[in-house]
């Protein structure tokens, strides 16, 4: 309540001061919310509110289209008397690339303008950076550093964002040019500006799977990195070293990411789990086998310094694949020891002692390698664990130990751990097992972890029914000749045949180009006779409709694939011609097909 005074005039009295009282809604207002905040009431704002908000903001959008329109122009006249031709203001601005000839003797408002800014916006570095990944977006880079050049202590991240993308497109020495020029412009460097310069490297994937970093470039991103440990608006920390490392790895001549590993001391480097991790899996993708291993052992004794509960399954996978990765099968054998000594190997599984089929020059120990170490709480296996040592002991020419792993995992209820990536594994190498009947124990695996409730987190792809149609083409090779170009047995071939038609009925349809040639690559040794040749012929017109007039953006597909796809159903067309009069009617729909006798 609040209490007002009022002045009255009465005859024969004076000035005589009177109370009156009013309601105040703004208390009613307070009160209101408190109580909304003190309950958690939602207050819903009205559609009237609503209405006028999304008005004001149709105002307020307006009058900045308005303001930008009429700096245009002004920009256009400014233009026209410095180039002494016609400009047309819409073609100026931040999304065109017309206006990029004026840049060079544009003045600084101009600029501002082409630019999309205003001289306010220019002092705000989160408008800046905004502006400029949206250059970066569209590709227009010189505008984007142009940008971040006006912008000068405003535009330090921006031109971290201008680095990085420069590594994205592939364009390393740019990236290292503009790291080192910023200064220049006054753009200076901050905590993230190495961190994103080699993480971007280490993350760099060349189309033609090269190594990113040549020498020369390994060189200067080392000299980068080594220049700000003697003179930096900062110090570099662990993070910087590590990344540094990383990339390094990336290089050709991988000994300057090892070079720079044994200079830790020299630089008051103290590193951690982290950096023993990234410098084995460098190590581990090493091409020479002898340089790797000798500069693991070396690596050996530092690891043990760390207490076992830091010991992660990153390291440790990464010490396995050193030895596992390497060509020298003795090596390969150490590796899987490794790992069955730091891992919850189930009991299961053998031990590794002796190999199968090793030749003499292969069972000596060429290195003076340090017996394995074993961790007293071993760490549980990961899915990406488990494949290391499928491949490795398919490697070393014992697949049968390689399926002995997978079945054994999946019996001890690590089925949760198994993923798409290790099933794929898993029939490859059953394949290689027993060739013989490849195709058919495909089928059936693939029928367990589609059918079985403990493998529902496991979704199968076109790529997993592409290895089934591998087994099959497997089994129809191991009975073919390939002096007589024909099949030993045609009864095994009729059989792996109906095996093939069984997995087809068993895909979801729509069938994939993944599918369609992955049939074909079963049925292509197959003879052109016998009784289920005619659903093969059947099978082929619907090919030939899935992909007539279509491109290889419309069948979600590279050219490449599908020129292939194309080429291989023109050869098993071949082996299966049509017949000039048939029995049976055919209906397609889509990619789908029906028979039906006739008379």
């Amino acid at each position: 309540m609040i209490t007002s005074f009022k002045s009255l005039s009465r005859a024969g009295t004076s000035n005589i001061r009177l109370f009156s009282t009013s309601s105040c809604s703004r208390g009613k207002i307070r009160k209101f919310l408190k109580l909304a905040a003190r309950d958690d009431i939602y207050i819903k704002p009205t559609s009237n509110f609503e209405h006028h908000q999304k008005k004001a903001r149709k105002v307020k959008a307006g009058e900045e289209r308005t303001a930008a329109d009429l700096r245009k122009q002004k920009a256009a006249t400014i233009l026209q008397k410095v180039y002494n031709e016609d400009v047309d203001h819409k073609k100026l601005g931040p999304t065109s690339n017309e206006d990029l000839k004026y840049f060079q003797h544009a003045d600084r408002k101009t600029l501002y303008t082409l630019l999309g800014v205003t001289e306010d916006q220019i002092l705000d570095s989160v408008v800046v950076t905004k502006s400029v990944r949206a250059f970066l977006k569209r590709d227009q880079t010189e505008k984007a550093m142009t940008l971040a050049k006006l912008a000068q202590s405003k535009g330090i991240v921006s031109m971290n964002f201008i680095v990085a993308y420069f590594v994205q497109q592939g364009k390393i020495n740019a990236a290292l040019d503009l790291h080192t020029m910023r200064k220049k412009w006054n753009v200076s460097l901050n905590e993230q500006s190495m961190t994103m310069l080699f993480d971007e490297i280490s993350a760099y994937r060349p189309v033609d799977d090269q190594q990113p970093l040549t020498d020369a470039q390994a060189k200067r991103v080392l000299e980068i990195y080594l220049a700000s440990t003697r003179k930096s608006d900062y110090k570099p920390n662990l993070i910087h070293f590590n990344t540094c490392i990383s990339a390094l790895f990336r290089a050709n001549d991988q000994s300057h990411a090892m070079n720079l590993f044994k200079q830790m001391e020299d630089i008051n480097i103290r590193p951690d789990v982290k950096t023993y991790t990234i410098v084995l899996q460098g190590l581990a993708h090493a091409k020479n086998d002898i340089w790797a291993v000798v500069n693991a052992i070396d690596i050996f004794p530092k690891l043990l310094t760390f207490p076992e509960h830091k010991l992660d399954n990153h390291v440790l996978e990464a010490l396995v694949r050193v030895f596992t990765n390497r060509e020298k099968l003795y090596l390969i054998k150490r590796g899987i020891q490794i790992a069955q000594s730091c891992f919850q190997i189930p009991d299961g599984v053998p031990k590794i002692d002796n190999f199968k089929r090793l030749a003499p020059s292969q069972k000596g120990e060429k290195l003076q390698i340090p017996d394995v170490f074993t961790i007293e709480n071993k760490i549980e296996p990961t899915a990406s664990l488990i494949d290391t040592i499928m491949l490795a002991a398919s490697k070393i020419g014992d697949d049968k130990l390689a399926i002995k792993f997978f079945e054994t995992f999946k019996e001890e209820g690590y089925t949760s751990s198994i993923d798409r990536a290790l099933v794929h594994r898993y029939l490859t190498v059953s394949q290689l097992e027993d060739k013989k009947n490849a195709g058919e124990n495909s089928i059936k695996i693939y029928k367990t972890f589609t059918q079985s409730d403990l493998f529902r987190h496991i979704k199968l792809n076109d790529q997993t029914k592409y290895i089934v149609f591998n087994g099959l083409a497997r089994q129809v090779n191991s009975t073919y000749e390939e002096k007589k170009q024909s099949l030993r047995n045609n009864k095994k071939a009729n059989d792996a045949l109906g095996f093939v038609e069984e997995f087809m009925e068993m895909v979801e349809k729509p069938y994939s180009l993944r599918v369609f040639s992955g049939y074909l690559k079963a049925v292509h040794k197959l003879s052109s006779s016998g009784k289920r040749t005619s659903m093969v012929k059947e099978r082929l017109q619907v090919m030939r409709k899935y992909v007539s007039g279509k491109s290889f953006k419309d069948l979600n597909c590279t050219k490449p694939e599908l020129d292939a796809f194309i080429k291989h159903l023109n050869e098993v067309e071949k082996r299966f011609p049509r017949e000039p009069k048939t029995d049976k009617m055919i209906t397609i729909t889509g990619n789908d097909l029906t028979a039906t006798q006739t008379s």
